[in-house]
């Protein structure tokens, strides 16, 4: 029989899936209605600072990188001819996410959580990003994780579990 402790050891230092949204994330999103109606037709992208060696090095590294984007499914040979002039790399796409909020629901693994969420301010790129440190890159993450922990801890106990 495995030990678990031994398994979520190896969880630990397996390779990490990245999902990552593509506009105003990975490039520049438009600040103007006519030039967010322009993308299908705009060869020249502005990639975001820090986007190109993040991607390489998680690729390099062995990490999964899946990229996101609210565009429609029709917009995906047009979005793969441009992030491959702009040299961005990943392993597959998700079209046709919409405007809405995203959410990434995984199980815990033992203690170790296995889903972890980074917010960057749009159109700032990836320099700041630290994969080994993803609830600290912020102090809005710093106060949003401290209250998860209490709340997971509360309900954690036998006596208030439901």
């Amino acid at each position: 029989m495995t030990d678990i402790n031994k398994l979520s050891k190896e969880v630990e230092r397996a390779p990490k899936t990245i999902l990552c949204d593509i506009d105003g994330t990975l490039i520049e999103f438009p600040k103007t209605y006519e030039k967010f109606k322009s993308i299908p037709h705009n060869k020249n992208v502005k990639v975001l600072p820090g986007v190109i060696d993040k991607l390489w090095r998680w690729a390099s590294e062995g990490h999964n990188i899946i990229l996101t984007t609210g565009r429609n499914e029709s917009m995906r040979k047009i979005t793969e001819k441009s992030l491959q002039r702009a040299g961005i790399i990943y392993d597959q796409l998700v079209m046709g996410l919409g405007p809405g909020k995203r959410y990434v629901i995984n199980d815990v693994n033992g203690d170790h959580d296995t889903a972890f969420a980074i917010n960057v301010k749009r159109n700032e790129g990836l320099e700041k990003v630290d994969l080994n440190t993803p609830r600290m890159n912020t102090k809005r993450e710093r106060i949003d994780y401290a209250y998860s922990r209490k709340v997971l801890d509360h309900y954690h106990d036998d006596t208030n579990w439901m």
